[in-house]
């Protein structure tokens, strides 16, 4: 079974069934209201596979930014209950930082022990500083890296640069994180508090039933520190490489072997071919040819009827704003080959080489990328000190439209960047670009 569709179908597949487009008059694909405010925010993680996490605070949180443009009513609050009370969330790591269901943890926990058996040979230069985090933080509770009064700076692969600027701690429990040895308890702001994943979770297992510590850790982490990782490490990894494939294929909803982060892990080429003509052959995934597209794609079985009848789906002119690691643009080069959109994200250029800014958001008008937008949010008026008491304010500093595409008008696309505004916590907008539609 072979499904051939346009480039139109392929984009208005991919926007409808990522929550950003619906017909003239549909309701929110992902409601969030009623006695149940976290419905909303649970169904679309689910049906997204996962919302990458980003630090970066130019404006919302990148996690935020995805959830608000798709959810109705989206609270920043409620996520956090459903990461750290509830725990029908769980921030993991794939090919970065990720916000998952709780039921897939188990298959995270063991890419937590591959990591660890690969990286915590070369780190032994920091294992003091993750014994003595492992100890405090099991006497003390939840702790961040602030409440160590230890300034070690530490130098390793994972600085650019050549000069020991990481902060040991932080480093230290940055990896306890990743392999699994600590979980998230709380987040104030951007910082992470940590603790015991059995105290996190409770009872010893994760979220969705996944086990957190191995027999015979009982609830001390630093009594197992030296244990040997129990399993056969091929076997692991064959469950995870598959895991990890069939999750991404689902989440992408048409995927593309030739990209280096698929299946959320860096195999080599032929490795990730052979993948997704496994999945072909065992019927879980259809091979999709694209229109002017030299690229094979892949679409989920289960979805290829979508696909097809995607052609007869036209959405309505709404505008969503797209921050740069959105669901729907995150592979570059998908979005290239169907929406023939080429876009850089620019928040760690030097910049002088910028060509636009350095959180440079996307514009999607229907199932159209019409143009971009870089902005901002200021907590005090533009031109004077920040104070944190004023109102906050979007500022846009520029926007830029396709020269191909066609323009929604002043009104209304201002009336969506006002509507954004509130999502970003702003009341107020203030235009530096000079650009109108």
């Amino acid at each position: 079974m072979n499904v051939a569709v346009d480039r139109q179908t392929a984009c208005r597949f991919l926007v409808r069934r990522s929550g950003l487009g619906r017909l003239a008059g549909e309701t929110w694909r992902w409601p969030q209201a009623g006695d149940t405010p976290a419905a909303g925010t649970v169904a679309a993680a689910k049906a997204l596979e996962y919302v990458q996490v980003d630090p970066m605070s130019v404006l919302s949180r990148n996690h935020e930014l995805v959830l608000a443009a798709r959810v109705d009513g989206f609270a920043p609050e409620v996520l956090d209950s459903l990461l750290y009370r509830d725990h029908a969330l769980v921030e993991v790591v794939a090919f970065d930082r990720c916000i998952v269901p709780a039921e897939d943890y188990p298959l995270f926990r063991l890419s937590f022990r591959l990591m660890e058996r690969q990286n915590r040979p070369r780190l032994l230069e920091l294992e003091p500083v993750m014994r003595e985090v492992l100890a405090r933080v099991e006497g003390e509770g939840p702790l961040s890296s602030l409440d160590f009064k230890d300034d070690r700076r530490i130098r390793g692969w994972w600085d650019l640069g050549q000069e020991t600027n990481t902060k040991a701690v932080r480093q230290a429990m940055e990896w306890l994180w990743h392999f699994g040895r600590l979980g998230i308890s709380r987040r104030e702001g951007l910082r992470r508090y940590f603790d015991l994943p059995e105290r996190v979770w409770g009872g010893g297992t994760g979220p969705g039933g996944g086990v957190v510590a191995r027999p015979g850790e009982g609830t001390s982490v630093l009594n197992a520190w030296n244990a040997t990782l129990d399993g056969d490490p091929a076997e692991e990894r064959r469950i995870l490489g598959e895991g990890m494939t069939r999750k991404y294929c689902r989440a992408m909803g048409l995927s593309n072997p030739k990209a280096f982060h698929f299946g959320w892990e860096r195999h080599p080429i032929a490795e990730r071919e052979a993948l997704a003509l496994s999945l072909v052959a065992s019927g879980e995934l259809v091979p999709v040819r694209v229109e002017g597209v030299g690229t094979t794609y892949y679409v989920p079985t289960a979805e290829a009827g979508d696909l097809v009848s995607a052609a007869a789906w036209e959405p309505a002119p709404e505008i969503r704003f797209l921050p740069p690691l959105d669901n729907l643009i995150w592979d570059r080069r998908r979005l290239a080959d169907l929406w023939e959109f080429d876009y850089v994200w620019e928040g760690y250029v030097p910049p002088a080489k910028r060509k636009y800014g350095p959180y440079t958001c996307l514009i999607l008008w229907g199932d159209v990328l019409v143009g971009r937008i870089d902005a901002r949010v200021d907590r005090g008026r533009p031109g004077r000190k920040r104070a944190t008491t004023a109102p906050a304010t979007l500022v846009v500093n520029g926007v830029w439209w396709e020269e191909k595409a066609a323009t929604p008008a002043a009104a209304t696309f201002w009336s969506a960047v006002r509507e954004w505004a509130s999502l970003n916590g702003a009341s107020e907008v203030v235009d530096l670009s000079g650009s109108r539609p």
